[in-house]
């Protein structure tokens, strides 16, 4: 706890009485990696993105606009924002998923692109022999000035949260129970609507239906385990809800352009952890 004060012919004048420091980061995923392909569609997180590539070769599609990564250029999408990817051979891409306190958690949904300043000498950081707790936060400072570029316009009013409260009942749910089969009466008791209008204005909010949100999750957790652990391919299927492998291989391959036993080798051979 602090106090700031300013001081004018002798008379301090008080700004804020008591501030707090609520602002903190929480970096779930940091990696630079080499990327054969990167091919999904309609993809959502529950948390914020950070992409910088080096190299040219990627591209998200959004809102019909397709936005191509540039080595000078970083992007940042909130969470909860639909999107897809695309690529062109191998290139390499540095990204972070992580969490941000509020007000950043009434961000507008769309895509943010600023100049690269300096994420380079940032990156190399991460990777050099530096204390692990400078790092981050070096890191975290960063991030900090990236997300202080979103204009004022864009930060939605506390009356005015992206998701109805119904439906962030039921959003929190579907990300608490993962590997849960999917209760379409439960969902709807949570949200406190009837079947109809609980689909209808979910699709609308998420721009997709709970099942392919579900989906979304799954993948992404089976895909973060295939890159961080040793667990077999059958654990890992069975952990993200599929009741066998033939299934989640189906599904994985479909979301992703290729098999999970694929992915896992040239993932576990390229990718480079940032801490």
């Amino acid at each position: 706890m602090s106090r700031i004060t300013f001081f004018m012919s002798n008379h301090p004048i008080s700004v804020f009485s008591e501030i707090t420091n609520p602002f903190e980061l929480v970096i779930r995923e940091c990696c630079f990696s080499t990327v054969d392909n990167w091919f999904f569609r309609d993809a959502v997180r529950s948390c914020w993105l950070f992409y910088w590539d080096p190299d040219p070769g990627a591209a998200l599609l959004y809102d019909g606009k397709r936005i191509p990564l540039h080595p000078d250029r970083v992007i940042l999408i909130p969470p909860y924002t639909k999107f897809s990817t695309e690529s062109s051979g191998t290139f390499r891409q540095f990204y972070l998923h992580f969490s941000a306190p509020p007000p950043f958690d009434r961000v507008r949904r769309k895509i943010y692109s600023f100049p690269a300043s300096a994420v380079g000498e940032q990156v190399k950081n991460l990777q050099t022999n530096l204390e692990k707790d400078r790092k981050l936060f070096l890191f975290q400072r960063y991030l900090f000035n990236t997300l202080a570029a979103i204009p004022e316009s864009d930060f939605l009013e506390p009356e005015h949260p992206l998701m109805s409260p119904g439906i962030r009942r039921a959003v929190d749910w579907i990300d608490q129970h993962r590997g849960e089969p999917l209760s379409n009466s439960l969902l709807c008791k949570k949200a406190g609507m009837s079947r109809n209008l609980f689909y209808e204005q979910f699709k609308k909010e998420l721009g997709m239906t709970p099942g392919r949100y579900l989906l979304n999750l799954r993948l992404e957790y089976a895909r973060r385990q295939l890159i961080a652990t040793d667990d077999t391919i059958d654990a890992i299927a069975a952990a993200s809800g599929y009741a066998d492998r033939f299934h989640f291989s189906k599904a994985f391959k479909n979301f992703y352009g290729t098999p999970p036993g694929a992915y896992r080798r040239p993932a576990k051979q390229k990718t480079v952890p940032a801490d």
